[in-house]
């Protein structure tokens, strides 16, 4: 039963934005790759990943969409639930390119008289195509972090990765 209203669930925020004209697709039911549907606007890809629960949605809805972003070459994604997010989630987004719309702001949008969605716009006009060349360019970042079995914290430098390809 649980499934099912997954799918009721997808199965409404799809038809969200096909009653606003903004096309989205399907992907398969089953190993899906952490996108439920993909959205096409502005000539930006978001994934998106649709979540009802009982209780707030944790950082795995996030890191799923996260991994569907890298799947599906998309520029961003979208985690929408009947829920809340909590913090780990909405840190997790904000640093990934990730849209994150709780059951409030979703009640919102249904209630809308207006048939746009303004702040999707936005956020998709904000992605950059290529962001991890985009990355390249500023210096490498730096961190600390502490081993387990380590008093002392070590520095740590990030090496940078080359993208090449599209």
């Amino acid at each position: 039963m649980k499934q099912q209203v997954g799918l009721d669930f997808e199965f409404y925020v799809q038809a969200m934005f096909e009653d606003r004209e903004i096309p989205v697709f399907e992907t398969p039911t089953t190993n899906d790759y952490g996108a439920d549907l993909v959205l096409y606007r502005h000539g930006k890809v978001a994934v998106i990943q649709c979540k009802y629960h009982s209780a707030p949605i944790g950082i795995h809805a996030v890191q799923e969409v996260v991994g569907a972003i890298k799947h599906y070459r998309a520029d961003g994604g979208i985690v929408i639930s009947n829920q809340v997010f909590t913090r780990q989630a909405v840190v997790l987004a904000q640093s990934n390119h990730v849209l994150l719309i709780d059951g409030n702001m979703l009640q919102g949008i249904m209630n809308s008289v207006s048939d746009e969605l303004l702040f999707i716009d936005e956020f998709l006009k904000e992605l950059r195509r290529d962001h991890s060349v985009q990355q390249m360019t500023q210096p490498v970042p730096q961190i600390i972090c502490r081993r387990r079995w380590m008093k002392k914290p070590m520095r740590v430098k990030l090496r940078q990765i080359k993208h090449f390809g599209p």
